[in-house]
């Protein structure tokens, strides 16, 4: 299992070198995904609000669309084992951005950068790597409501979710960075959503006062 800086993990794909990423384990700032998020459909856009929430709740991150990974069986997170570019048309990252805009709570700061692979590039057709840098927010305004959950049935539901941030874990002597997304519909005496700085209320029903 490889180790990279975030700083040598961006020159290698500014260089035109994604293959140095292969073997490299996502971690508490690094997640990888082998396609451009699905916008058209409702489970699409939460995956997407969904995974930039996780890093806004804890110290940020790239999400590095366009690198394949899998969990090998004598490893405890997924690693990068291959490549899948893609042209630029099919991410709008403005498409992104209102995604992200609308779902979040408040809203998290992200920047996105295209990389080019030269090497699996072909005339007429050139392919990228999309990385979305996610910036953490400020401790008082934690923690990243995602307002819509999708359901069974891949449609969504306007309620607030609160997403886990990455947490850390030891396995081994060694420390790993697990992503733990938390869902739940509503909050409950074990698990309470906490709601400072993010404008919520906590709503009260009272009874009617007998006469």
């Amino acid at each position: 299992m490889a180790l990279l800086s975030r700083s040598a993990l961006i020159e290698a794909l500014t260089e035109g070198r994604p293959d140095d990423l292969l073997g490299v384990a996502e971690n508490s700032w690094l997640d990888f995904k082998r396609s451009p998020y699905d916008l058209a459909s409702e489970k699409g856009k939460f995956e997407l609000c969904k995974d930039v929430a996780a890093f806004a709740n804890a110290h940020g991150g790239l999400l590095v669309l366009g690198v394949e990974a899998e969990k090998k069986s004598n490893q405890a997170l997924e690693v990068a084992t291959g490549f899948r570019p893609f042209p630029q048309h099919r991410a709008d990252v403005v498409q992104y951005v209102d995604t992200l805009n609308e779902y979040l709570r408040p809203r998290v700061a992200v920047s996105h950068h295209w990389y080019h692979d030269p090497s699996r590039s072909t005339e007429g057709t050139d392919l990228h790597y999309l990385v979305i840098e996610v910036e953490p927010v400020p401790e008082l305004s934690r923690y990243v409501l995602v307002r819509k959950l999708v359901n069974d049935k891949g449609r969504s539901n306007s309620q607030d979710l609160w997403i886990k941030p990455w947490r850390a874990s030891h396995s081994m002597g060694l420390a790993i960075a697990v992503r733990r997304p938390w869902f739940s519909r509503r909050a409950s005496a074990r698990s309470p959503i906490p709601t400072q700085g993010v404008g919520m209320r906590r709503r009260t029903r009272h009874r009617p006062v007998g006469r």
